[in-house]
């Protein structure tokens, strides 16, 4: 038996659960309709029924109007019959393997989803509001650890070498060098400053750079004349790392936080629509040695993702899957 040390975080989703009585390998009522058979194993009708109600919670469905709803029918029978074949696959490759997902293992992811709610009666609220029961949800956790603990199982023996990081970081830098900066803010808001005030505006931002080439300290520079009060309580740091293409800032911010050196500030105010910054930059992560780790989590990824890929694909071709609707 494998122990996995396998987190499932506890944010389910009550329309998460719908998915939880489609685990089981046979049809557990011999009187139930057999709507698939994959391999030696049966997919019953109530299972299916169940994949359906799964795909329809997690597409927003109850939420549509009549006509996108008729829309969204067409083909989801066949669409939640595919995905009942996948999970029967995904048990089968793991018994194949011997890949082992203990029912404490279970038992223990349920704990901790159980904690994400203040007390057991809200929980077994929301039990009753999903029509599930506690054995339901174990079953739930045991699909989703044991098609990771196959994967885990499949990739094992993955690896990547320098040659291909270091390939991989050159023609990735605006994806992978991160900056962290800290700002002062001088506002002359786009559309509302006038031409006089967006003027103004620079002539300060020009002279607090004056102040820091005297030898100002930025910090306190910050705290005194940024009008960006969320930063400038913290001397103007923006307390996140951010690359070139990765950002939720505005362009001309990120273009020139990323034309300085870690240490330096902007000589000149850099414009955005909010009015005039000066930037520094406090953090810059851009070597091949710094990047290294996140580069090989990346790499490891993409090739895993392959090799399951590639796995799964074969295990299905391989299989005996007969469908009877």
């Amino acid at each position: 038996m494998r122990k996995k040390n396998l987190l499932i975080f506890a944010t389910v989703l009550v329309t998460l659960v719908l998915l939880l009585t489609g685990c089981g390998k046979q049809a557990s009522d011999k009187d139930d309709e057999v709507v698939a058979k994959v391999n030696s194993n049966e997919i019953s009708r109530t299972q299916l029924d169940t994949e359906i109600q799964w795909l329809k919670a997690t597409n927003g469905y109850y939420s549509m109007e009549e006509e996108q709803q008729k829309a969204f029918d067409e083909g989801l029978e066949q669409k939640a019959l595919e995905n009942a074949i996948i999970k029967q696959l995904i048990f089968q490759g793991a018994e194949e393997k011997d890949v082992v997902v203990s029912e404490e293992e279970a038992a223990t992811q349920l704990e901790e989803m159980k904690k994400q709610y203040n007390s057991e009666d809200e929980y077994k609220q929301m039990l009753t509001k999903a029509n599930i029961t506690e054995e339901g949800l174990k079953q739930y956790f045991q699909y989703q650890s044991t098609e990771q603990a196959l994967y885990e199982e499949v990739t094992k023996d993955i690896k990547v070498n320098e040659g291909d990081m270091r390939s991989y970081f050159e023609e990735n830098k605006a994806d992978l060098i991160k900056v962290k900066v800290s700002h002062i803010l001088v506002k002359a808001e786009e559309g509302k400053a006038t031409e006089e005030e967006l003027q103004q505006a620079e002539e300060k931002a020009k002279q607090i750079i004056g102040e820091l080439e005297a030898g100002a300290d930025f910090a306190e520079l910050a705290k005194e004349k940024s009008d960006d009060t969320g930063s400038a309580v913290n001397g103007g740091l923006i307390d996140m790392y951010f690359t070139e293409n990765e950002t939720g800032l505005v362009r001309p911010f990120v273009d020139g936080a990323f034309q300085l050196a870690q240490g330096e500030f902007s000589k000149e105010p850099v414009k955005s629509q909010f009015g005039y910054h000066i930037i520094k930059v406090d953090e810059k992560l851009d070597s091949f040695e710094e990047m290294k780790p996140v580069v090989n989590e990346k790499l490891m990824t993409n090739e895993k993702g392959d090799a399951f890929t590639k796995y799964f694909e074969e295990l299905k071709a391989d299989a005996e899957i007969e469908k009877l609707l």
